[in-house]
């Protein structure tokens, strides 16, 4: 998989992390957050256009504070590879300046797991229409 995003999200712009259950799974920076599941979402060799959840982590005492995590889905596209795939894509949001941009304008989905996220951890999702 990471061969595959290598191909098509710029150079530097996530790094792969081994995860223990197996689930692909990527950092990146919360500016890059935005253009990054752009491209996940709308680059038709990757196809993952399904946001399943977003969860948040609280690792207090440890800095950074937070990982935002976003669980996506591609189920295959004719002509690209019928083969289902899924991805982690995770965020370390700082405890002293928690917040992370909104997906909304992505996913009107993202709405209800962003409002939790500010609900349950304090993490503020800035662009978010009903946290204003």
């Amino acid at each position: 998989m990471t061969d595959l995003l290598q191909q098509y999200l710029p150079p530097g712009s996530f790094e792969p992390v081994a995860a223990a259950d197996g689930m692909p799974t990527i950092y990146v920076t919360r500016e890059a957050l935005v253009d990054t599941m752009r491209l996940l979402r709308d680059t038709p060799e990757l196809g993952f256009g399904f946001l399943a959840d977003i969860l948040g982590v609280d690792y207090y005492p440890r800095e950074p504070r937070f990982e935002v995590l976003y669980l996506l889905a591609s189920f295959g596209i004719a002509g690209y590879g019928t083969t289902p795939k899924r991805l982690r894509v995770k965020v370390r949001v700082p405890g002293d300046d928690p917040s992370v941009p909104t997906l909304t304008g992505l996913w009107k989905m993202a709405a209800w797991p962003e409002r939790e996220l500010w609900d349950l951890y304090g993490v503020r999702v800035e662009g978010h229409p009903d946290l204003r």
